[in-house]
């Protein structure tokens, strides 16, 4: 077993080979937070709350189709489901995460996620 202060080199390493690769991707979420709706940011959200132990392309299908049919801002976790059963797994506990979230940066009828949420400023 490595000790921490080994770990800790090891991480160094590697975010010096990395650091670039870190420094443009943090751009371009800085970037794509100040040019987004706030139903844009929350479709990206909706999209990360979905992919654990699921394919990305199956959720971000899922992410379209409730899209399209005006289910993603406005459904109930019972509408949301039989979408999600399609190709994402834990679709029942997923389709209330979704609504728990969408709940929670919901301001007089609407989405309001970057009001709610700072962007770092070390980004």
């Amino acid at each position: 077993m490595k000790s921490n202060s080994s770990l800790v080199n090891d991480l160094q390493k590697l975010y010096t080979a990395r650091k670039d690769e870190i420094i443009d991707r943090l751009e371009e979420f800085r970037q794509c937070w100040s040019k987004s709706s706030d139903e844009e940011i929350f479709r990206e959200l909706a999209f990360c709350l979905l992919t654990p132990q699921s394919k990305a392309r199956s959720c971000w299908k899922a992410i379209s189709q409730m899209n399209e049919d005006d289910v993603l801002l406005k459904g109930d976790a019972d509408r949301i489901k039989p979408i999600l059963k399609k190709g994402v797994r834990f679709h029942n506990r997923k389709a209330e995460y979704l609504v728990r979230a969408r709940t929670l940066f919901m301001k007089d009828g609407r989405i309001s996620i970057k009001k709610s949420l700072e962007f770092p400023r070390y980004l």
